[in-house]
């Protein structure tokens, strides 16, 4: 909803909620259930997905064999913390002095910043992130690996390709808030399912 082939100018921004989309990943998984004739399926998420996927298992456990996180998302602000402060540690150690002074002047948003605010913010500290190897692998950094996906992919029309950041933005602002006031260490106190979570360790994002 809102992003990727799903993008369109006429989504509603007030139907981009976490209750929406979990509501959204129930149909689909029943939808599923039902057309490959299963008592139960997997669920994967990845990244905001992996947030999305937790809520949806937790609520939803009869649908589900197991979940599995991938780049698992639990509290988003402490997340942007710990890669804040690391993102500064690397500038550091690489002595590199256009990123010290780069990062001396962002201040980290306080839990009350708009999602304006955060992606100002994002938008600079991430290029750091990719560049000391925290995002991608560490042999493959920046921003070209991922959109050249996008570019290449045989699934999206010249249309898609066009909207696929137009949509990314649309669901981050829309998004943006909720997500970083998420806290499941709070929400969640255990999973009625299997539950796997796979993290790479240089994720810092």
């Amino acid at each position: 909803r809102g992003s990727g082939k799903s993008y369109s100018k006429d989504v509603p921004r007030e139907s981009m909620t976490l209750d929406q989309f979990v509501s959204d990943t129930r149909e689909l998984s029943e939808y599923l259930i039902e057309r490959f004739n299963q008592d139960n399926i997997f669920l994967m998420g990845h990244s905001w997905g992996s947030l999305l996927g937790t809520i949806t298992a937790f609520r939803h456990p009869e649908l589900f064999k197991a979940y599995f996180g991938i780049g698992q998302v639990a509290n988003q602000f402490e997340g942007e913390r710990i890669g804040y402060e690391w993102v500064k540690q690397q500038a550091m150690e690489r002595n590199d002095k256009k990123a010290i002074k780069t990062l001396s002047r962002l201040s980290f948003p306080d839990s009350l910043a708009g999602s304006d605010l955060w992606l100002d913010y994002m938008t600079k500290q991430r290029q750091y992130v990719n560049k000391y190897g925290g995002v991608t692998t560490r042999e493959i950094t920046g921003m070209w690996p991922l959109i050249s996906i996008v570019l290449k992919t045989r699934e999206y029309t010249v249309r898609d390709k066009l909207n696929f950041m137009v949509g990314s933005m649309f669901s981050l602002r829309a998004m943006w808030d909720e997500v970083i006031h998420t806290n499941l260490f709070k929400e969640i106190d255990s999973m009625q399912l299997p539950v796997y979570i796979l993290h790479g360790v240089h994720d810092y994002t």
